[in-house]
């Protein structure tokens, strides 16, 4: 169960509408059995936002479309809803965040030849990664 009712959000929104909801987010909340609740983070403990301005109904479809995502990607015991944050709060809190349409660096290990590059966590969606050097050496013909 969200702990933020759609009547607490409304009025968040309005409020915040006169500023174009500067510095508002969506963000997941997971509620795992046993009622316990935390933000749903994806890659490792990174907490995707999705900017609320300059249409909150667009936005908050876009945050459902991620915590479809995890719906997805996580057992059916936990279930998701979107909130309403802002970066103070997640400062705060000393969470890591990012905004949904950026990409957040992370180490990748090459599979092949052990080599580590900073790549995107949305190129990094396998469970094996070849470096650019290796990649190069898999597509050229044979004898060249």
């Amino acid at each position: 169960m969200p702990t933020q009712t759609r009547t607490w959000q409304r009025k968040i929104l309005a409020a915040a509408k006169a500023d174009g909801y500067d510095d508002l987010y969506w963000y997941i909340e997971a509620t795992a059995p046993g009622r316990r609740v935390f933000p749903a983070a994806y890659p490792w403990k990174w907490i995707p936002l999705v900017p609320v301005g300059p249409d909150p109904e667009a936005s908050r479809r876009i945050a459902g479309m991620v915590a479809h995502f995890f719906r997805l990607s996580n057992p059916p015991a936990i279930t998701y809803a979107e909130q309403l944050t802002d970066t103070t709060a997640l400062t705060q809190t000393g969470c890591l965040w990012y905004r949904w349409d950026c990409d957040v660096d992370v180490d990748a290990v090459c599979c092949q030849c052990g080599r580590v590059e900073q790549v995107g966590h949305t190129a990094l969606e396998g469970w094996s990664w070849l470096c650019v050097e290796c990649s190069e050496c898999c597509q050229r013909p044979p004898g060249r």
